[in-house]
């Protein structure tokens, strides 16, 4: 569920697709290189928080004019947390929200 804050939240009922196929592949070797060609944005990288019970995913993108964007990803691991992202990426599912970086 994408909330009003930026963050997808997946949730009881809500199961991504799988990481499948060869874009799956690509995906698991190389993040970053997926995002930026299927998001069309410069993905500088990301940063794993886990919490009790949580698992956050911070992505960092540079948009097609170079400024600083992110977006939030929460499930309850990280392998749901890749899963949702990857989902984001290939499919109507969901999506992600690029919101300024305060930080850069």
């Amino acid at each position: 569920m994408e909330t009003g804050n930026g963050r997808i939240v997946n949730e009881p009922g809500m199961e991504a697709h799988g990481i499948r196929g060869s874009a799956g592949m690509r995906f698991l070797l190389d993040p970053i290189q997926e995002t930026a060609w299927a998001a069309g944005v410069l993905c500088t990288g990301f940063s794993v928080k886990v919490g009790s019970g949580t698992t956050t995913i911070v992505i960092r993108v540079k948009d097609t004019k170079g400024k600083p964007k992110v977006a939030f990803i929460t499930t309850h691991s990280y392998a749901e947390c890749m899963e949702v992202w990857f989902t984001a990426l290939h499919s109507t599912a969901y999506s992600l929200t690029w919101l300024d970086d305060r930080f850069a």
